[in-house]
């Protein structure tokens, strides 16, 4: 007999690991898909960095701000910039070359 806990059950997941007596930290989460309305703000900020490669997530925040109606905070689009594997391309700080 083999433990399996649903997800959609009218249990909460801590009730169900009690039920079968498994610790609730052996259960693991997958991963979620994106939501639509992450995929829209994806397609905005990749066309936008495309015109422009050197803003960063506080210039594509107004950005967003004026093409959209939304109000997102800049956490969201920095981690939506890193899912995407985009950042600001500016010329560094070089501390260490003498």
């Amino acid at each position: 007999m083999t433990k399996q806990v649903e997800w959609n059950s009218q249990l909460s997941i801590g009730r169900q690991c009690e039920l079968l007596h498994i610790n609730r930290s052996t259960v693991c989460y997958w991963s979620r898909k994106e939501l639509g309305i992450n995929h829209q703000l994806i397609g905005l900020i990749d066309r936008y960095h495309l015109e422009e490669s050197t803003v960063g997530t506080r210039l594509i925040s107004k950005y967003l701000r004026r093409a959209t109606v939304m109000r997102i905070g800049r956490k969201p689009k920095r981690r939506l910039m890193r899912l995407m594997g985009i950042e600001a391309i500016y010329p560094r700080k070089r501390t260490t070359i003498p």
